[in-house]
């Protein structure tokens, strides 16, 4: 029996994906304009956003069409998924903890303008939909270098827009002027690893479910 992509939890997750990334992309818009490009955050939110919002089309096509959803849009949720995990993580673990009031440092990464829904919201919604719900396809070994490839991208060229002092940041490690070339290189490479490390766990964990998925699906 054909799966009926409309009623399945990872459909309802990414409406409410999507719902809640447009929220944050127009509170963005209001307090950060155009300089919202320069963030991380706001980057890797919108691709969820487009990700989530391409999966809840692709699902509708595939229902009306009856066939499968195509491959590629499990690949473009993977890398997704990857970096708003990325933004989820390195606020818990490295932006909040360097304010002097800590417990501030999170109110304000929190609860900040759009950060309810870009730091904390959208994430955990794309993280709980892709890992554990949406069943399409199964990671390749290679696929987490590949998850690499918008976070390295963004880190090049925001230093270079700081070596040539067009922008300041946004984030504390990416000032290059205000610390020494191997304070650059050693933060960049620890994101990199991070963002790597991230990419092989989502991996894992959404393999080990889309397999007991398949053996259900089988044995009924």
């Amino acid at each position: 029996m054909k799966k009926n992509y409309l009623v399945q939890p990872a459909f309802a997750l990414n409406v409410m994906l999507v719902i809640c990334g447009f929220i944050g992309l127009i509170i963005s818009c209001i307090n950060l304009k155009a300089s919202m490009f320069e963030y991380y955050t706001q980057d890797s939110n919108i691709f969820c956003l487009i990700s989530a919002l391409i999966y809840v089309i692709a699902s509708i096509r595939a229902q009306k069409a009856g066939k499968e959803l195509p491959k590629w849009v499990a690949m473009v949720r993977y890398l997704a998924t990857c970096t708003v995990t990325v933004t989820f993580l390195v606020v818990i673990f490295v932006l909040a903890p360097m304010f002097e009031n800590i417990l501030y440092g999170y109110y304000l990464m929190f609860f900040n303008g759009a950060n309810f829904f870009y730091h904390v919201t959208c994430p955990l919604l794309s993280i709980v939909s892709y890992v554990f719900w949406e069943h399409e396809d199964s990671n390749a070994a290679k696929d987490p270098l590949i998850a690499l490839i918008p976070t390295a991208v963004y880190a090049a060229v925001t230093i270079v827009l700081n070596i040539l002092r067009l922008i300041e940041g946004p984030y504390p490690f990416l000032m290059v002027h205000q610390q020494t070339p191997l304070a650059s290189v050693a933060w960049c490479a620890t994101i990199l690893l991070i963002a790597w490390l991230i990419a092989v766990v989502i991996r894992g964990m959404h393999n080990r479910n889309y397999a007991r998925f398949m053996k259900y699906e089988k044995e009924n």
